[in-house]
């Protein structure tokens, strides 16, 4: 039986006490926040000190169970001395029936490495003692994802042992158990995790808001650190805290109490956005703050609604939340500006995914998987998925020479948007130009929820978006009549992204004659010298737009233009000869 020491255990701890107990497995392949810290009766250690307290101190009867670690770099090794001892017998017993070129060397423990050697004689140990549990840590170095005809010899020998190891039923007749550990499954051979039925894979998730909260409490309580939390209180810094590691909250109350600074909701959200974007390195960076929803231009409809989903959030009606916003529109029309501002304004941290494509085989697998695992512990929080088409498209097709890795990934991705446990915990919002590359499967409901077309703005709101982006660049919008600027706007496919452009290269303009204020021929002259993206390859932009049209969830998004066309049937017809016109000229 395992012992428990802790009350409670974590969670995945008791899932694998109960699981072993009940005789259903005695092999456990354990993966995700393996170097973290983990409570044990108010002392906190590393995951192999962990287990050998907390789980495998003793066998039946209290008696005590030999523990033995090994990994690939650190050689064999045991928690404590007197269990050393045991081994070292054992060791000396095997030396004397072993013979041949594989026979061990005479060396400690620590030195003793090399996977042949070792499995063999760990399989003896199981196989004469009962009350053993072995200890393998970063298994991925034994038994690495690759293809099996690229093994070398050894990593096939580890392979073949460990499956073996996985479907022997007689392990925990023997009270005998074995955990394998890895900070990232897809690291790990798939013929490992598939090797048997009494194989479990248990996931050691980053910790809980009840777990952070402990330590920040047992933190305190050891340090004389007068005024530590300043402005918050320990239940609030234990919610700011998602995402981090016992270990990286531990280095943030460090550092502040080394500063003798009290902590402050500012110093620790950009403590935990350092310490996240260490972790995760270049695959996502952390939005904080910044301006709202007030300070867009334009889109009045889609704010409109987003002001709706932000009151939804604040008073935690998650039913009403979308599972996830699939928004479309051409270069330029606001996508991400629109979203970091609707994420400011809801209050939730916003985290913009970047390329999380690795050039190592497994490992853009392995990045996925870390990243979600971080996502889902940082929650609540607004996910943007930018160039989503461009990331996720033609997942199936099999012509990206990728070995299959973007339609991995799609499927990780995929199942973690669509868990319902997640729903206005973490709200994906993909952003892209053209849907006809994603695969539709992505944009069904239970997924994206809610698809949101932008387009480019009419004269109208040109004036408006053009006045705001003035102000948002902190330069004062020129006094006089707007008309000559209105009609100037008519006709013209500026983007917001151009607005903004023109609003900056006005007050360039005013600078070069030495002016701080800027005048109505500053920004006349400006229009008649600049060239808007749009002009450069107007089908492609409004073949985007009229994609976007055709993906929106409700004709109340359309302009009326589009929304006659769609009830007439011509948005099809005229979409099918803007691709036929973009293919010939190979722009599709």
């Amino acid at each position: 039986m395992i012992p428990n020491n802790l009350t409670p255990l974590p969670a995945w701890a008791e899932d694998l006490k109960a699981r072993y107990e009940a005789g259903t497995s005695a092999v456990f392949l354990l993966y995700g926040n393996v170097r973290d810290y983990f409570g044990n009766s108010g002392e906190y250690h590393l995951l192999v000190p962990f287990l050998h307290r907390a789980l495998l101190g003793a066998g039946p009867g209290g008696n005590q169970r030999l523990v033995v670690t090994y990994s690939f770099s650190g050689g064999l090794g045991c928690p404590t001395p007197e269990m050393e001892q045991q081994l070292l017998q054992f060791v000396n017993v095997y030396r004397g029936v072993q013979t041949g070129p594989s026979a061990l060397p005479a060396v400690e423990l620590g030195r003793i490495t090399d996977p042949t050697v070792v499995l063999p004689l760990l399989e003896r140990l199981i196989a004469t003692r009962n009350n053993v549990a072995v200890i393998i840590e970063d298994v991925e170095a034994l038994t690495p994802s690759m293809d099996v005809g690229l093994n070398q010899p050894h990593v096939t020998h580890c392979l073949m042992t460990l499956r073996r190891w996985a479907a022997d039923p007689l392990l925990d007749r023997k009270d005998c158990i074995i955990l394998l550990v890895t900070e990232s499954l897809s690291d790990v051979h798939s013929k490992i995790q598939s090797s048997s039925s009494r194989l479990e894979i248990v996931k050691v998730p980053l910790p809980v808001r009840e777990e952070r909260l402990d330590y920040i409490r047992g933190f305190l309580k050891s340090f004389d650190w007068p005024n530590a939390l300043g402005e918050l209180t320990d239940t609030r810094l234990a919610e700011l805290t998602g995402g981090l590691t016992l270990e990286q909250l531990d280095d943030l109350l460090r550092s502040a109490r080394y500063r003798k600074e009290p902590l402050s909701f500012k110093s620790v959200i950009d403590e935990k956005k350092r310490l996240i974007e260490k972790t995760v390195g270049d695959l996502a960076e952390v939005v904080e703050g910044g301006p709202g929803l007030e300070v867009v231009g334009g889109m009045e409809q889609q704010k409109q609604l987003l002001n709706r989903i932000v009151e939804d959030i604040k008073a935690g009606r998650t039913r009403r939340i979308p599972k996830g916003i699939y928004m479309q529109g051409a270069p330029g029309t606001g996508k991400t500006f629109l979203m970091t501002a609707f994420g400011s304004s809801s209050g939730l941290v916003t985290v913009v995914l970047k390329s999380f494509y690795n050039k190592y085989v497994g490992g853009t697998e392995s990045n996925v998987e870390r990243l979600l695992g971080i996502l889902e512990a940082m929650g609540p929080l607004l996910l943007i998925l930018d160039e989503y088409d461009q990331t996720f498209g033609r997942r199936g097709s099999g012509d990206e020479g990728d070995s299959g890795v973007r339609q991995r990934v799609w499927a990780m991705f995929s199942a973690f948007l669509s868990r319902p446990d997640l729903q206005g915990f973490v709200i994906p919002v993909a952003l892209l130009n053209r849907s006809d590359l994603v695969d539709a499967a992505s944009k069904r409901a239970g997924r994206f929820d809610l698809r949101l077309p932008l387009f480019l703005p009419d004269a109208d709101q040109q004036i408006r978006i053009l006045e705001r982006a003035f102000r948002n660049n902190q330069i004062t919008p020129p006094e006089g009549d707007w008309t000559t600027v209105r009609e100037r706007l008519a006709g013209k496919n500026y983007s917001p992204a151009d607005l903004n452009k023109i609003a900056q290269l006005t007050d360039q303009h005013a600078g070069l004659e030495d002016r701080q204020i800027v005048t109505m021929d500053d920004v006349l002259f400006v229009m008649d010298d600049y060239v808007p993206s749009g002009e450069e390859d107007p089908e492609t932009i409004e073949y985007m737009e009229l994609l976007a049209a055709r993906s929106s969830t409700s004709k109340a998004f359309l302009p009326d233009r589009y929304r006659q066309m769609l009830d007439d049937g011509s948005l099809d017809a005229r979409l099918h000869e803007l691709r036929l016109i973009l293919t010939s000229r190979g722009v599709l």
